[in-house]
């Protein structure tokens, strides 16, 4: 059972297909550059997201969007950590947040669902922490100075960029994949 997955995020899409497959979905990565309201409703975003690239593709497709949080900066970046990671250096992250009490993060994963007639929205929310130095070698900014739970205390960077074959292992159970998770079992009962 084959679906479009609109996105060039490729760790994305990696952690998407790495857990449907698993669940006997596979998702065909389709990147088009598509406007992005932007909000604090990240349901509304996600939604909206799916809407615009149906109305490219004509295909019935899925989404995903990631809203970040810093708790101690009350919920920065939100929806706009796509844009702060191309504005932030891992020096700026680490300058920003070096005085914070509380270091807690959340990411609030949405997958969107459209085919032109039904929408659908999963959510998952997945804790993590602040690191007061950047560790690893790989990936965004963002990703050496922030390890979520469930990743053995590994920075993002080391647990899904390092180690490549580990990495996309890994990546199919982390809890960053329970979203894909969701969309898998109610897409694979249609």
């Amino acid at each position: 059972m084959n679906i479009l997955c609109v996105t060039g995020n490729t760790r994305k899409f990696t952690i998407g297909a790495t857990a449907c497959a698993r669940q006997g979905v596979t998702l065909v990565q389709h990147s088009i550059d598509v406007d992005e309201v932007q909000g604090d409703n990240y349901r509304y975003i996600a939604e909206q997201k799916a809407r615009a690239a149906y109305e490219t593709i004509k295909q019935p497709l899925v989404v995903t969007d990631d809203a970040w949080e810093i708790h101690g900066l009350q919920g920065f970046p939100g929806a706009y950590m796509k844009h702060v990671n191309q504005w932030f250096t891992v020096e700026d992250f680490l300058r920003l947040t070096r005085g914070l009490d509380d270091r807690s993060v959340s990411l609030h994963q949405q997958v969107a669902y459209y085919d032109g007639e039904t929408i659908k929205v999963f959510e998952h929310t997945v804790h993590g922490t602040l690191l007061t130095e950047a560790r690893g070698k790989q990936g965004h900014s963002w990703a050496k100075v922030v390890r979520m739970d469930g990743d053995n205390g590994r920075s993002m960077s080391e647990q899904y960029y390092d180690d490549r074959p580990q990495a996309e292992d890994a990546q199919g159970e982390s809890s960053t994949a329970e979203v894909w998770h969701a969309f898998a079992t109610w897409y694979g009962t249609r």
